[in-house]
């Protein structure tokens, strides 16, 4: 049961119930949705649910196109929570059923175009995932992708990647020495652009917290999909800076 909360694990076991009992009405509306879990605390003391001292809350969140989210109705919701209960384990307590509009239609996240093959990998995955509205899935492989494609820059300006003791340097300090070359060597960058930079660098820094403690490179916490399409989407914006710099003064 442990594995439920493996991603996707939840809608496969809910679709899996529904089907069982010839729900199809419901399981066709859920079927094309993203299901999310948001983890609220001990029920009894954030929202006055009676349940044991040491549970812990889940409000279901069922992300669809903003079209199809009057054909859920109160019924539905109910049954979904039912069976929510039903699935998890002793010890959560499933609080609301929420239904919210997808992010569809927000995602755009670009990023530089790389003839290295693993890098081409990287980009390939990490289209698929938004095309299926799923960006917190690729908030760790743009990391690494971002990681990768700074160090190679580096690289062809002879900038260190790595201390004395061979330990490779963190997504920010790469960001770092690019944006001091750029600015040391004739670049003619404004002050806009500089001090946006520098910004960028402090943002990198708090990206390698959120790759550690909020994305699915580790058994996290993981963000929200608004949350996870502002980081990709900040995120790319600084690469893609970066990349037309390169094609520019190259």
């Amino acid at each position: 049961m442990s594995n439920i909360f493996e991603k996707g694990r939840f809608k496969l076991a809910l679709l899996a119930m529904l089907k069982s009992e010839n729900n199809h009405n419901l399981s066709n509306k859920l079927s094309n949705c993203n299901i999310e879990l948001k983890n609220f605390g001990n029920p009894y003391q954030t929202r006055g649910m009676r349940c044991p001292w040491d549970s812990e809350g889940l409000d279901v969140q069922i992300h669809t196109s903003i079209g199809n989210m009057s054909s859920f109705t109160e019924a539905d919701k109910r049954v979904i929570r039912a069976h929510s209960t039903a699935i998890f384990p002793e010890g959560y307590v499933i609080g609301e059923v929420n239904i919210i509009p997808s992010l569809d239609g927000d995602i755009n996240v670009e990023i530089p175009k790389t003839t290295r093959e693993e890098l081409k990998v990287l980009t390939s995955d990490i289209n698929d995932a938004i095309n299926k509205n799923e960006p917190a899935l690729v908030l760790d492989r743009l990391h690494t992708f971002s990681t990768m494609y700074l160090r190679k820059i580096c690289k062809k300006y002879g900038i260190d990647t790595q201390d004395a003791k061979g330990n490779k340097y963190p997504l920010h300090s790469l960001a770092g020495s690019l944006k001091n070359h750029y600015k040391e060597n004739g670049s003619n960058l404004s002050e806009f652009s500089i001090n946006a930079m520098s910004c960028f660098i402090s943002l990198f820094d708090k990206y390698n917290e959120i790759r550690n403690k909020n994305s699915y490179a580790h058994d996290n916490e993981i963000l929200s999909n608004a949350e996870s399409v502002f980081v990709l989407q900040a995120v790319s914006a600084m690469l893609n800076f970066i990349d037309k710099l390169e094609n520019i003064y190259e």
